[in-house]
């Protein structure tokens, strides 16, 4: 399962809350692998994105996969609306790093000093020459998942997991 997301979109937060704990339980039962593509769709609504997707970038290289994928659910346990007037700063990200397990030292340099913008933009260009045009943009085997809703896409996504 290859999941394109963004950080800031409202629906990958919904997504997230349909489909986190049965494919968090997939993956640790062997049954899946969880790929997750966070990149910067909403940077014309602020940095917010471009910000919480570098963080990830740090935690993961810090701390590894375990400690990101806890810090990636933090971050939509507590997603801030895309209509705010204000986005969480740098220590709301190393803060919410901390909570997922990641060493204050090691991730708050590379949180604040944006050290993965290039991984940002690469993955931001990936997910623009895969076809990806808006999130959460879901695949199960190299196929992308439909559905009119999130509610679709979310079941759609379980019934393949699962199925």
């Amino acid at each position: 399962v290859v999941i394109y997301e963004d950080f800031l979109c409202p629906v990958c937060g919904a997504y997230e809350e349909q489909t986190n704990d049965e494919l968090t339980q997939a993956a640790a039962d062997g049954e899946v692998l969880v790929e997750y593509r966070p990149f910067e769709l909403l940077g014309r609504i602020g940095d917010y994105s471009k910000r919480a997707t570098n963080a990830f970038a740090v935690v993961l290289e810090e701390s590894g996969p375990e400690v990101a994928k806890a810090f990636h659910d933090e971050l939509y346990a507590d997603q801030p609306s895309e209509s705010a007037e204000e986005f969480p700063d740098d220590d709301w990200l190393v803060e919410k790093a901390v909570a997922a397990g990641a060493d204050e030292a090691a991730v708050r340099p590379g949180i604040e000093g944006l050290t993965m913008e290039d991984w940002v933009d690469s993955a931001t260009a990936e997910a623009e020459a895969a076809g990806v045009t808006g999130t959460p943009t879901v695949l199960v085997d190299g196929e992308p998942v439909g559905g009119q809703t999130i509610d679709e896409v979310a079941q759609n996504t379980l019934d393949a997991v699962q199925g």
